[in-house]
């Protein structure tokens, strides 16, 4: 029971960063990463 605390307490911030990257793309119409190809 203990390591299921430990597990959800330690995923939660990894879920609500998600949450607030798609509510500020949604929102403010920013995105927090954009990835580009890199070529040489």
């Amino acid at each position: 029971m203990q390591w299921l605390i430990v597990a959800g307490i330690s995923v939660t911030p990894i879920i609500i960063m998600e949450l607030q990257k798609k509510l500020n793309e949604l929102v403010f119409g920013k995105t927090v990463y954009e990835y580009k190809e890199v070529r040489e």
